[in-house]
């Protein structure tokens, strides 16, 4: 799974999680905010899924994903969600067989 979001999307979701400022440029704190709520995401969409999916451990990659590959998958859903600081998305990816 792939959440996909603006740099200042990713500031201001890390300021209303750890109820700061948001912060002005990308570090650690802010990249474990976004794991955090890729798992949030991935725990709700799994309790929707059948018996036996699994999901991997959140990746965060900083700057363009246009040069992105993971081996063995492709984009199996792609959704738009939206919230008060815009839209974003996340990519759910299935492993190939």
């Amino acid at each position: 799974m792939l959440h996909e979001c603006s740099q200042w999307q990713a500031c201001q979701f890390a300021g209303r999680i750890l109820s700061i400022e948001p912060p002005e440029r990308v570090d650690d704190d802010l990249r474990g905010v976004l794991g955090e709520l890729a798992n949030m995401i991935g725990g709700n969409a799994k309790s929707e899924k059948p018996t036996g999916v699994r999901l991997s451990m959140p990746t965060i990659v900083d700057g363009s994903h246009s040069g992105l590959h993971f081996c063995e998958s492709k984009v199996r859903q792609r959704l738009s969600l939206q919230c008060a600081d815009g839209i974003f998305e996340v990519l759910v990816f299935e492993k190939d067989s």
